[in-house]
């Protein structure tokens, strides 16, 4: 997405990412098993609004049931930040 493209989120659109971002990193961080943060942006790159980047300290062939739950709730937690703050989710995509 070049300059142009990000100018056409209202401020709005703007304020729906930074809390889905930021629902995604709080969950992550509060998250003993999860992999730690390494990246967090609410600037939209291709068809994604915004990111939040996690990378694991270890290869692993094996996941634990906590693991994974904490996985989807750190997925899910975006969604809920929208379905809690505006009473309703977006895709979550640019779609243009």
């Amino acid at each position: 997405m070049d300059e142009t493209q990000e100018k056409l989120l209202s401020d709005k659109e703007k304020e729906r990412v930074a809390y889905h971002e930021a629902v995604h990193a709080l969950t992550a961080f509060f998250s003993p098993n999860a992999n730690p943060i390494n990246k967090i942006s609410i600037i939209p790159r291709g068809r994604s609004l915004g990111i939040t980047e996690q990378i694991p300290t270890e290869y692993r062939h094996n996941y634990t049931q906590q693991y994974l739950e904490e996985k989807l709730s750190i997925m899910l937690g975006g969604r809920v930040a929208e379905q809690l703050h505006f009473k309703d989710v977006s895709a979550g995509l640019l779609l243009i």
